[in-house]
């Protein structure tokens, strides 16, 4: 904060004394209040000054200090006593109110708490209360009339996770919710104050997350985050593999299964077609893997859905009881699968916003407060400063 903001805002309350203009880190401002009529709240009656409190050394910004006595006012008729200070300063409070901002954006540079309060030259605990005290000023009318969202989870400690709501089309992160139950993101959805202009939400395949924005957003049209369906056909191979290994008793190879069969090479193909041949239980559920791949490549929503029921009828024709419920999950998601073909929407924001959330508890080297953690994020992807 510099002096001549200071005079500016508050020049009818405070005048600088005295400058201290040397290189030292306690770079101090002396100031000095400036008398004025004041009125008891208590009686009503004008009461007069008494004296001055002792001085007092607060904070203003990083290296910078201001250094004043307090006036201390007395009623002559209920003799109560009130203390003035200068106005962007709490009674009782070492820290100015525009230096507490410039530490709330200290902490959106990805840096530790320790690390910003030796900046400031404050204690841990201080910079730990003003993060739990931060609330973000969002300006909804800003992020326009057809708003798409994003939901999705990452992990907060082992198991623990944390669900991350964001609007997609102005990337504005809309909230962090814990614990992840349907109950807190069924109430977050209920209080959006821009509800009525959610037109997408793009989500995992996570039953709850669908659920929730049926019951919340009837007329927003759900996608399925094509990532997540080929993430999930990928992990339904790895079952595959690892139970036909179990009941072989055979080391099978890996690689070729998950790697795209157009990037595959010769040596390869043969190695898959040979282990395929061998090992006829994996071939259906390599072949629906494959046809997947095919829907999300389609040059529109009539030839994707021509795919995808081709794959449903394939799946059911094999009456393997493993495929079947991968087929159930498809047939059950396939209005959501198709979707993604009118927008092309998808959750590569929320993706690629986890670098930054491992970075933050890898700086921070942990959290064990949530509430400390969601606030953390909160900063970090804040876009007030």
């Amino acid at each position: 904060m510099k002096i001549q903001q200071l005079l500016k805002y508050c020049k009818h309350d405070i005048e600088v004394l005295h400058k201290n203009k040397t290189s030292s880190p306690n770079n101090t401002v002396e100031i000095r209040l400036k008398r004025k009529e004041v009125i008891c709240k208590h009686c009503g009656a004008v009461i007069r000054l008494h004296g001055l409190g002792r001085e007092k050394r607060v904070t203003a910004g990083e290296d910078f200090y201001l250094s004043y006595y307090p006036l201390r006012y007395i009623c002559p008729r209920c003799k109560k006593t009130i203390t003035i200070n200068p106005p962007f300063i709490e009674p009782r409070a070492r820290i100015t109110e525009e230096c507490k901002e410039e530490i709330i954006k200290a902490l959106k540079y990805r840096v530790s708490i320790n690390e910003v309060a030796k900046r400031f030259k404050v204690s841990h605990t201080t910079v730990s209360k003003l993060l739990k005290s931060y609330k973000s000023n969002r300006n909804w009318e800003s992020l326009g009339e057809e708003l798409k969202l994003g939901i999705d989870e990452h992990s907060f400690r082992g198991y623990d996770t944390v669900v991350s709501i964001r609007e997609l089309s102005s990337h504005t992160q809309l909230g962090f919710l814990y614990p992840d139950r349907k109950y807190n993101l069924k109430e977050f959805l209920r209080n959006l104050p821009v509800k009525d202009k959610v037109k997408e939400v793009s989500v995992d395949m996570k039953t709850s997350y669908i659920n929730s924005v049926r019951e919340e957003l009837p007329n927003a049209k759900i996608v399925l985050d094509h990532f997540h369906i080929i993430h999930d056909a990928n992990r339904e191979i790895s079952m595959a593999i690892e139970t036909e290994a179990y009941i072989s008793k055979m080391k099978l190879p890996r690689k070729i299964f998950f790697k795209n069969i157009e990037n595959l090479k010769d040596d390869e193909k043969k190695k898959l077609i040979k282990t395929l041949r061998e090992h006829p239980y994996l071939k259906p559920f390599y072949e629906v893997k494959e046809l997947i791949r095919k829907v999300y490549r389609s040059r529109d929503k009539e030839e994707a859905r021509k795919t995808l029921e081709m794959t449903i009828l394939y799946g059911r024709k094999v009456k393997d009881v493993d495929l079947d419920k991968w087929i159930d999950r498809l047939t059950k998601y396939k209005e959501y699968i198709l979707n993604y073909f009118d927008n092309h929407t998808t959750n590569a924001q929320l993706e690629g916003s986890n670098l930054v959330v491992k970075l933050i508890k890898r700086i921070s080297f942990g959290f064990r407060n949530p509430t400390n953690y969601i606030q953390r994020l909160n900063v970090a992807f804040s876009n007030s400063f």
